[in-house]
């Protein structure tokens, strides 16, 4: 979710009301709990082609 803030996709503002409890809900309905915690190392300059154009199609759609 940082990665969003620093991306400029998401305001510090509006992640802070999305990080409490958000992971656990996610495990709650059966969905990945990945995004919510930083990655290994290795991971972290590593991105998917899908992300990226979402990512940018929400950041137009939203301002």
């Amino acid at each position: 979710m940082w990665c969003l803030v620093d991306d400029g996709y998401l305001t510090f503002k509006r992640a802070e009301t999305m990080r409490s409890g958000i992971a656990s809900s996610a495990k709650k309905y059966g969905y990945s709990t990945e995004l919510y915690f930083p990655p290994p190392e290795e991971k972290q300059y590593m991105t998917f082609g899908k992300y990226i154009k979402i990512a940018e199609e929400q950041r137009e759609k939203n301002g």
